[in-house]
């Protein structure tokens, strides 16, 4: 459909401007839609000697939810899982974290972005 099709695209833009957000932090983009059994990790990268995964979310505006608040504990197991699934095939033992960037406005000519460390963790 139509929507699906805007959606992709809108989430695709939104991942290229944390892309680029990044590199311009001088940090080092590992892996961009890494896929695994488990889901799809939309940003790998290292920080240091931290590996960070990072899920990109998009908003028009924050009336309803936040993009931090639109992560389900689902969504959250399955980032994990890729996670667990991405360092086991690298064999080293680093620390990771889970960062969310939250594009807000993605298609206007100046979107907000918000680049939240550690966001959350796993019980």
């Amino acid at each position: 459909t139509d929507s699906s099709l805007d959606a992709t695209r809108k989430g695709q833009a939104a991942e290229s401007l944390a892309v680029a957000y990044l590199i311009e932090g001088g940090l080092k983009v590992l892996h961009r839609n890494y896929r695994t059994p488990y889901g799809e990790l939309d940003i790998v990268i290292r920080d240091g000697s931290t590996i960070c995964f990072v899920e990109v979310r998009s908003r028009r505006d924050e009336r309803f939810l936040t993009p931090i608040e639109s992560i389900t504990s689902l969504k959250r197991q399955r980032i994990a899982n890729s996670a667990q699934h991405f360092l086991a095939s690298r064999q080293e033992a680093v620390p990771c974290r889970f960062d969310v960037i939250q594009v807000l406005a993605p298609g206007s000519s100046s979107p907000e972005i918000v680049w939240t460390r550690d966001a959350f963790r796993l019980n």
